[in-house]
């Protein structure tokens, strides 16, 4: 059961305490960001175990998989609250970057077994994921909804940011050969998820206010979408029980999908599982995550091979800091303008603008990525993106599909995120080693090496533009209908 401190004798220490959670939040969010620094080290990793690109490039997608993996967490968090979800994140990162490290002790073994370093990896995603879902879903919940932009994108800039400063960590701190390097970089990891979750099981509560139903309804009631009536899909839970917040009426009470066209919905609704999975708007939104999402964590981990490609290798280190510091700034600066602007700009307008961005990103890439400043650009671009879709889709979720489901609703999206971004990448690797098999030299060079690669990109960022705008055009429709019989009624 979630753990709920309210406000009783002291609001100062109340105060304090929701504050104080969002500053630990912030902590977790900066060490989660560590899963995103695999292109500083996957050089070291090739040489030491002597890995093909397709065997690196399954480490980075299992990488990305345990992090999509939110699903377990999100559920776990949803049913238990912020304690002992922080304890399992606890376990699993610091045992699985434990496991990472031992890695370096016996490369022989290793080097004949990259699918067993591959679990180790999608147990580190796994483990980042519980950290990330404890510092989101608990600030997500113990603020007003009219700050939640600004929330989720100070959360988002610290986990978008924080892969700048390991990367320099590694480039210009640590010392030693890449080995030695790569295996004091997994124990410096380990020491700081252990840190961090003590904090979150310390001092991560649900600090909430008295119940106050701010629920926005779109959707009149006793009306219906396209001639057919529905039935609103959340329950409120209130003081006194559990009580159905009914729309209208339903002509099949004997379905199992109900409709659900509220744009907001209050804090204190959910959503059974069976609901959520039937809802054609949560598919249609996921998607346009997914399919934008993947681009950004295929190109990113792929940013130091393409560069390689195109002889530019020496300016990776700007490459690198490129996009998380782009996405930081955006995450932050754009969380809090869309709480300011949200009536004037809806946040779904600029989630297809991320789309769009993500797309031409990959496109520049793909025509010009051997021009340096052209790749810059490219990388930019995908890094404000990122910032875009990350920061904003949480949001646009906890208000659309029930906030008190989020850690399940929010998990199942970045799980898909991480699947198709796990098909993106071995893609992208099997094609850059057909290509390899005919250079000479042993090296690959020129835009042809990841091209193939970056194809499958921009086919995934062309459909995240298709769908979200089938779901911007379908909401439109629904509220010109509703509108329409409100009028005539």
């Amino acid at each position: 059961m979630m753990s709920l401190v309210n406000k009783d004798k002291s609001p100062r220490l109340f105060q304090f305490m929701r504050y104080f959670g969002l500053f630990v939040g912030c902590m977790a969010k900066f060490v989660s960001g560590s899963i995103f620094t695999f292109n500083v080290y996957q050089g070291d990793i090739k040489s030491l175990f002597n890995y093909t690109q397709t065997e690196v490039e399954l480490q980075s997608s299992l990488l990305n998989l345990g992090l999509g993996i939110g699903f377990i967490p999100g559920v776990l968090y949803d049913k238990f609250g912020p304690f002992w979800t922080s304890a399992a994140g606890l376990i699993v990162s610091v045992g699985s970057y434990m496991l990472l490290w031992s890695t370096t002790k016996f490369v022989p073994f290793y080097k004949n077994n990259s699918w067993l370093m591959g679990i180790y990896f999608l147990l580190c995603g796994l483990g980042s994921a519980f950290t990330y879902m404890v510092a989101l879903n608990t600030n997500i919940m113990n603020f007003d909804k009219k700050y939640r932009g600004t929330i989720v994108g100070l959360l988002n800039s610290f986990i978008a940011g924080s892969p700048s400063v390991f990367v320099q960590i590694y480039l210009h701190v640590l010392t030693g050969s890449g080995g030695t390097k790569y295996a004091n970089f997994l124990v410096f990891f380990a020491t700081l998820f252990a840190v961090v979750g003590i904090m979150c099981m310390l001092f991560l509560r649900i600090y909430t206010d008295d119940f106050q139903d701010d629920t926005v309804k779109i959707i009149p009631d006793n009306e219906s979408i396209n001639g057919t009536n529905t039935v609103d899909t959340c329950r409120k839970e209130s003081q006194n029980g559990t009580e159905m917040n009914s729309i209208s009426t339903s002509q099949d009470t004997s379905s199992s999908c109900f409709s659900n066209n509220n744009d907001e919905l209050s804090d204190k609704d959910s959503m059974s599982l069976r609901q959520i999975v039937c809802n054609l708007d949560y598919h249609l939104f996921s998607w346009m995550f997914v399919f934008a999402a993947a681009i950004g964590l295929v190109f990113l981990n792929n940013l130091t091979t393409i560069s390689k490609s195109v002889r530019l290798s020496q300016h990776d280190s700007v490459l690198l800091i490129l996009i998380p510091i782009s996405n930081a700034i955006v995450s932050f600066s754009l969380g809090f303008l869309s709480d300011v602007l949200k009536d004037k700009i809806p946040r779904m307008t600029l989630l297809l603008a991320s789309c769009v961005l993500f797309t031409v990103s990959v496109l520049l890439a793909i025509l010009k990525g051997s021009a340096f400043g052209v790749l810059v650009i490219s990388t930019i671009l995908c890094g404000a993106s990122t910032g875009i879709i990350w920061t904003l889709s949480p949001t646009v979720m906890s208000e659309r599909f029930c906030l008190q489901n989020i850690g399940r609703n929010w998990g199942m999206t970045i799980l898909l995120a991480a699947v198709v971004g796990f098909g993106i990448q071995e893609i992208f690797g099997h094609l850059y080693d057909h290509q390899l098999a005919h250079a000479q030299g042993g090296n690959c060079f020129g835009l042809l090496c990841v091209r193939g690669g970056l194809i499958a990109g921009l086919v995934s960022g062309i459909l995240s533009v298709l769908v979200c705008i089938v779901y911007m055009t379908k909401r439109r429709i629904q509220r010109f209908l509703a509108q329409r019989r409100s009028t005539e009624s």
